[in-house]
């Protein structure tokens, strides 16, 4: 049987487009639960929640908008948990 290193290796051979959306994903899913940690550690930054796991599924159900009700429907979500 093969070892994951060398699957991974001849997928990356075989199919190097898959592969590297694979890992672009990979980037994509681990940036929201790496980067507020980050920022929060940077002195004299406002402490960031990152949003729940509903948040984003109620986020993704909502009929799409234009881009000016996104970004005044985020600054409404920003008020709101820096009351909480």
């Amino acid at each position: 049987m093969r070892s994951m290193g060398e699957m991974i290796r001849y997928a990356m051979i075989r199919e190097p487009v898959v592969m590297w959306s694979c890992f672009i994903a990979g980037i994509g899913v681990a940036l929201p639960i790496i980067v507020p940690p980050i920022k929060n550690a940077f002195p004299g930054s406002e402490p960031v929640r990152p949003l729940s796991s509903m948040e984003v599924v109620n986020a993704l159900k909502k009929p799409r908008t234009n881009l000016s009700q996104i970004s005044s429907n985020w600054t409404k979500l920003e008020a709101q948990s820096s009351k909480q």
